[in-house]
């Protein structure tokens, strides 16, 4: 029987991850023990997303306090699934927009929502210098001091464990100045910086505490992504409240991927009453970006392209089994082809975290079986950074969240 034209073994999905198993690159990425190659009669696959590709994710729950604009700790594993999603689609641009409830003035609002996505664009490109300035008095009653320094505090870690336990008040205490003084011995000995470790949060201090904070494992983007930010205020809320009500499902950031430039490109200031743009670009939308975690990660999502008129003699079976010998998996690819399509999606579902897992195919009449991968721990496929690059052999998959 002929041999699928290429094997896309798409999604552990959820955070949208893609893995390039080309020969040694699997070695190195997903630090599976042995790799057998593909069949050279599977030829690479160089197609490409349609230009007109958008996907949309949203930034929620608890990213920012009321008034504010710093990025709160809890939100990494959301930024590194969004930076897994895109390193998997090169070449696409990002739009962030920011928004905010309704509990302060129209344009106040629309300037506080522009400055938010502006913020989890710096901290994807970890651009500490543009977080450093909103220590500086001219932003007024949105200016950072004491309370942020506790956030990243209690946030990072040192051998004892963080390095502020207390409350995030603001009040720079006996324990807050503790805690500076720890991460600034922990700085010089870890980081290599150069503080003067007094116990006080300085500018030297906050600019490497907050390099520490951008530096959280897998939330930074690729060189060369392009990132917008803008602001919509208050104008297009997740839910309607009323006029000064505060509510934390609107102090959002949607996040746009064009697999282009985006079009349309924002209107900046957004205009009172808020911009068409916005619905242009959900009118656009084909896909979502999952901003899961890596622990809601439970299924692994193989696609393979296909001759339609040939897909009825494909008799190509896949076994995804535990290295304990416990549970495995079988699908083929006349189980869940749909007729006429030109590719096939096959779904294991129910992974364990506990687990390692090996994948392998037997392509029937054209071979003896052969291993994809093996003895891969889940939790490994699921923080593995996704990876588009040019490879010889055509084999991807992603681990997902399911249906």
């Amino acid at each position: 029987m002929s041999a699928p034209r290429r094997i896309e073994v798409v999604e552990l999905r959820g955070a949208g991850v893609l893995l390039d198993c080309s020969g040694p690159h699997v070695l190195r990425v997903l630090g599976a023990r042995r790799v057998v190659a593909l069949p050279p009669t599977v030829a690479p696959h160089a197609g490409g997303p349609a230009a007109e590709e958008v996907h949309r994710g949203v930034l929620d729950g608890l990213l920012f306090e009321t008034n504010r604009t710093f990025l709160l700790p809890g939100t990494g594993p959301a930024l590194a699934a969004l930076v897994r999603w895109v390193s998997a689609r090169p070449g696409w641009e990002l739009l962030l927009v920011g928004h905010a409830d309704r509990s302060g003035e129209d344009e106040y609002n629309r300037q506080l929502s522009h400055e938010r996505a502006e913020a989890v664009s710096s901290f994807l490109r970890d651009d500490a210098a543009a977080w450093l300035t909103w220590y500086d008095a001219a932003r007024g009653s949105k200016r950072w001091g004491t309370r942020e320094d506790q956030h990243m505090l209690s946030a990072l870690r040192d051998e004892a464990g963080a390095f502020y336990a207390g409350a995030v008040d603001g009040a720079a205490g006996a324990g807050t100045r503790a805690a500076v003084e720890r991460f600034q011995r922990w700085s010089n000995a870890a980081r290599g910086t150069a503080l003067v470790v007094d116990g006080v949060a300085g500018p030297a201090t906050r600019a490497a505490l907050i390099a520490a904070y951008l530096a959280q494992d897998g939330t930074t983007l690729p060189a060369g992504v392009a990132v917008r930010a803008h602001g919509c205020g208050e104008w297009h809320p997740a839910v309607e409240t009323a006029d000064g009500q505060a509510e934390a499902a609107n102090r959002r950031v949607e996040v746009f991927a064009f697999a282009g430039a985006v079009a349309p490109p924002p209107v900046d200031p957004c205009p009172p009453g808020g911009c068409a743009e916005h619905a242009r670009w959900l009118a656009r939308v084909v896909g979502a970006i999952d901003l899961r975690g890596p622990g809601d990660l439970t299924t692994l999502r193989v696609r393979l392209d296909i001759d339609p008129s040939l897909a009825s003699s494909q008799d190509d079976a896949f076994r995804l089994f535990s290295s304990d010998g416990a549970w495995e998996q079988r699908r083929t690819i006349v189980d869940d082809l749909v007729p006429g399509d030109a590719w096939v999606d096959l779904a294991f579902e129910g992974l364990d975290p506990a687990r390692s897992y090996s994948l392998e195919v037997d392509p029937g009449a054209d071979g003896p079986p052969y291993l994809v991968f093996e003895d891969v721990p889940r939790a490994e496929l699921a923080r593995t950074p996704g990876v588009r690059a040019p490879r010889t052999e055509p084999l991807w998959y992603r681990l997902d969240g399911g249906a």
